[in-house]
């Protein structure tokens, strides 16, 4: 393989350009106040996507140095159980600690707190807001290490968007949206996609049963809106995905659905106190098969059938605006219901599974939040706010049987819990110069473990992990400091950050195989047997830095680079951890674009990113490789109407390790891939 010179990350893609420096004053939405972003009290992403090609939208987020998936892997490669997001490092595990929104609808799963990409269509969102940052106390649960709010783009009746592309191993893709007049405006979306990629296992190891991956999904959204009397505006909307994936075996396979409704009604800008209202259902089903490999990778044994997944989702919102000459506040409450159980066959002897189990539960989030902002001066903004919210967790059971119900081996019925979580925010934004700001704030924040973090056992390969239903809540209480300064062409940004995590919810390791344990039976040789638990206490401090230049004839280049250490400060759960780095957390990102027009009508760019090495497991034991991946991309503009695009994502055939077994197998993501495709407005 050929290896990327360092040098290389200084000049760097994307057509997609992340704002990384001081950036346009965007309205962002993501702080509940709906404030300019030169007022926002801490570092913030806006990434428009109006006028970009249709990607993937995490693809387009791995600009940013502080977003990362549980794994290096992209989502057309990924099994979604590793699609959590992670941002700055916070969080050693597949669920997301930052909570994710479509109009302020939460995107996660219910059951397990990952987030499946490719229901997010390109061409419905108009960009997207990032709150990097331990904490966003307005949001509530989730919210740990910060917040993305994905914004819909506003259609107008008559308009049209299109694209169909192709790409390396046979992929395709296509989607249509548009929107008409029908009493109000009626908007549609409708997407398809096959897209395969090489196996995940390293080349040098794969044997018979290795199989490319692959994804086939199709989406279809309905939305109707209506301007009433008086300015109101009434908004409906129905969602539907549905997706398959081969996971790189000839045994291992999932597929995910679910369908969405939601109904708001919002007051118009105009009105003196703006309000809105929301209520949505979510039913979420999820299945997934699991094997254990034999030597030499020639066949492999059914180890899991995850037959059904179902968790439903309720939830409704209210918020109100307040904007006074100088003072915005906002005020609201929420709700939020979840319900999921995994029923699956597990123990396979010979030809068959031999045992059932369910195991699930239900959670409820109740909460308020006021939040407010001061502008005493046209360079100086003040603000403050806090939230309180009551959870409860009931039904908790979990039930393993013989597979004809005849015999129970495990009946356990959960003690409901109950808790109040205050979460409370400040800082300030001051400009000095007119090219200038500086900012400070401090933010707290929690989540909750999942339904999956707390009932469901699970088996990777030879790798089995136990749940902790009496698992504590995840805390943060962060600060952050930075500034940015315009000089020339040059927009530069540092940030100051600091995130301690209290009770965070880790996979920890008890046992090493060869060996029977209890709880977990026979671990074969390689092997391990893991459990769900909260460390005391862990930190995560660093910086982030970028610069953004402005070149010749319409020409942009981008660096930026994150640094800092996630440790375990106290674990009187796992004692072995202290000092131990967070498993998946890099010490160093380091992303670079640079963005060059040749004319009037194309564009050229090329991305990179350079993640340091980082480890795969909680005792350290395991290293997955440094590593560094070009992408290049063209886009041609036709006309108004026509766009052609081209992407290639991993350049130079860079082999990225995703993951690390025990016995020195390992997996491969971003592989390289090219995608050709038309894209047409009206």
């Amino acid at each position: 393989m050929r290896r990327l010179p360092i040098l290389s990350l200084f000049f760097l893609p994307h057509f997609l350009s992340a704002q990384t420096a001081v950036l346009p004053d965007f309205t962002v939405t993501a702080t509940r106040l709906e404030q300019p972003l030169s007022q926002v009290p801490r570092h913030a992403v806006v990434l428009p996507l109006v006028d970009a090609a249709p990607l993937p939208l995490d693809y387009n987020l791995r600009s940013i140095p502080s977003f990362s998936l549980f794994r290096r892997n992209t989502s057309s490669v990924l099994q979604p159980t590793s699609q959590g997001v992670s941002l700055r490092g916070i969080g050693p595990s597949g669920a997301s600690r930052t909570a994710v929104f479509l109009d302020r609808i939460p995107v996660t799963d219910a059951f397990g707190a990952w987030v499946a990409w490719p229901k997010l269509s390109p061409l419905e969102l108009a960009a997207v807001e990032l709150l990097p940052g331990g904490g966003s106390g307005s949001w509530g649960n989730a919210a740990l290490s910060g917040t993305m709010h994905l914004v819909s783009r506003e259609w107008q009746p008559g308009q049209l968007l299109s694209y169909i592309s192709a790409g390396s191993r046979g992929s395709v893709e296509g989607e249509l949206a548009g929107a008409l007049d029908a009493s109000g405006t009626l908007s549609f979306s409708a997407g398809v996609a096959r897209r395969h990629s090489p196996p995940p296992i390293a080349p040098e190891l794969a044997g018979a049963v290795d199989r490319d991956a692959s994804l086939e999904f199709s989406r279809l959204t309905l939305g109707w809106s209506r301007t009433l009397a008086g300015g109101h505006v009434v908004k409906t909307q129905l969602r539907s995905y549905a997706d398959e994936r081969g996971n790189g075996t000839a045994g291992q396979y999932n597929a995910y659905r679910e369908r969405q409704a939601s109904l708001a009604l919002v007051a118009p800008r105009s009105a003196p106190v703006p309000w809105s209202a929301l209520a949505y259902a979510q039913r979420q089903h999820f299945r997934s098969t699991f094997t254990a490999v034999g030597a030499g990778r020639t066949s492999e044994t059914p180890s899991s059938d995850q037959y059904a997944v179902p968790a439903t989702t309720w939830g409704a919102a209210l918020q109100a605006l307040w904007k006074l000459e100088r003072t915005r506040l906002a005020v609201g409450a929420d709700l939020r219901g979840v319900k999921g159980e995994t029923r699956e066959a597990y123990s396979f002897n010979g030809s068959t599974f031999t045992r059932d189990r369910r195991a699930g539960g239900q959670q409820e989030f109740y909460g308020a939040f006021a939040q407010g902002a001061l502008t005493p001066a046209d360079t100086l903004t003040i603000s403050g706010g806090t939230r309180v919210d009551y959870w409860r967790q009931t039904a908790g059971h979990r039930r393993d049987t013989s597979t004809d119900g005849s015999i129970v081996y495990r009946d356990e019925q959960y003690k409901d819990r109950t808790g109040i979580e205050l979460t409370p925010e400040a800082g300030v934004s001051w400009k000095p110069a007119k090219r200038s700001r500086v900012f400070l704030s401090g933010q707290s924040g929690f989540r909750r473990p999942t339904l999956n973090e707390l009932y469901r056992p699970f088996r990777v390969g030879n790798d089995l992990t136990e749940p902790n239903a009496n698992l504590g809540t995840e805390r943060i209480f962060s600060a952050e400091t930075g500034g940015e300064l315009t000089t020339g062409p040059f927009a530069w940004r540092a940030t100051l950050f600091r995130h301690e995590l209290h009770d965070v919810v880790a996979t920890v390791t008890r046992y090493r195989g060869p060996g029977t344990y209890p709880d977990y039976g026979f671990i074969p040789a390689g092997g391990t047997g893991r459990t769900r638990a909260n460390l005391d206490r862990a930190l995560t401090q660093g910086a982030e830095f970028g610069v953004q230049v402005d070149l010749p004839r319409g020409a942009k280049a981008t660096l930026a680079w994150q640094t800092g250490n996630s440790t375990v400060e106290r674990a009187s759960a796992a004692p072995e951890l202290v000092g131990k780095r967070i498993p998946q957390v890099p010490q160093n990102i380091v992303t670079g674009q640079l963005t060059v027009p040749i004319g009037a009508r194309v564009t050229t760019s090329l991305f990179a990113r350079w993640s340091d090495a980082q480890y795969e497991d909680d005792d350290n034991r395991l290293i997955l490789p440094a590593a560094a991946t070009v992408d290049a991309a063209l886009q041609w503009r036709i006309d108004a109407h026509w766009l052609l695009f081209f992407t290639m994502q991993n350049l130079f055939d860079e082999e990225v390790e995703a993951s690390r077994s025990a016995t020195g197998s390992h997996t491969l993501g971003h592989p390289q891939e090219w995608r050709a495709g038309v894209s047409w407005q009206k």
